[in-house]
């Protein structure tokens, strides 16, 4: 009997028995179904959703839809991860990095907002709430394309009438465009959309009460005369409390999410084989953690 246990051909057989119990229990996993489980409360947030669409409450048919539309779309996402479809693919790495600035930006609680906070958050960033000057503007344009060569002599004649008599009617001098002949308390952005860039720095250093010209932009040739300017101020903290406090929520979500990948990344190495070869190996961040590939 001992030698009996002790043949080969036995042991083969018992392996062999075992590997196939083996894979008629286990192997055929990915065959067995799989649970689907739509509680209550998802039907009721799949209800709001589309309210939220349609301005209405839908039929039970169409709740009926909208529900068999989310079990498919459950079903195809564990299959799609089974087959290993969210491997490698930008749009999938993309959403679960959004859904991960969500937790990162909660990382860190923020500071209870006081005025004295407000107030220092303002202070350390006035070039951000401060308002921009404004100016009164009447204008008579040339046109290159009229007046060719001539331009810059016509628009020196044309200013010296001005100059002469400033307040004259401005509507019948110059050239017909989309231009208008005043521009009432516009800021320099404002004005930069309508002229571009060039005339609103210009004009931005002109005095009031007197014409300036020929004053170039993309479009042509302008005279200039500022009516009136209103300077650039800081606005008071309880003129603009929401604006600051909105902004100071943004700083500290993006500080607490700097501070949520700083760990996170201290977690990993990270090496880049860059095409060039003369900008390095790669870089590494600390290894606190489990060596990640």
């Amino acid at each position: 009997m001992k030698k009996f246990f002790k043949e080969p051909l036995l042991h083969f057989i018992v392996l062999g028995a075992l590997i196939y119990v083996a894979s008629m229990t286990w192997g055929n996993i990915d065959d067995q179904q799989q649970n689907i489980v739509i509680s209550q409360g998802k039907i009721r947030h799949l209800a709001t959703l589309f309210m939220k669409t349609w301005q209405r409450s839908p039929t039970q048919k169409e709740l009926e839809n909208v529900v068999q539309e989310y079990v498919i779309d459950q079903a195809g996402y564990l299959e799609g991860v089974k087959l290993g479809l969210d491997k490698n693919d930008i749009v999938i790495t993309r959403r679960i990095r959004q859904k991960l600035e969500f937790i990162a930006e909660e990382n860190s609680p923020p500071p209870q907002v006081t005025d004295e906070l407000l107030a220092e958050y303002l202070d350390e960033n006035s070039g951000q709430f401060r308002l921009e000057p404004k100016l009164t503007i009447r204008q008579v344009f040339l046109d290159p394309q009229k007046h060719g060569d001539a331009t810059y002599s016509t628009a020196e004649k044309i200013l010296q009438q001005l100059r002469a008599k400033p307040e004259q009617d401005i509507t019948k001098l110059g050239d017909r465009y989309l231009f208008k002949p005043l521009y009432q308390h516009k800021s320099l952005t404002e004005l930069g959309r309508v002229f571009g860039r060039d005339f609103t720095i210009n004009s931005a250093k002109l005095s009031t009460g007197s014409w300036y010209g020929p004053i170039r932009s993309g479009f042509g040739v302008h005279l200039a005369y500022i009516e009136k300017r209103q300077d650039g101020k800081l606005p008071k903290l309880s003129e603009i409390r929401s604006q600051v406090e909105r902004e100071l929520e943004n700083s500290w979500k993006k500080r607490s999410t700097k501070k949520y990948y700083d760990e996170l990344l201290s977690r990993y190495i990270v090496t880049i084989h860059w095409l060039d070869d003369d900008k390095g190996s790669g870089i590494s961040g600390q290894q606190t953690g489990e060596n990640r590939e």
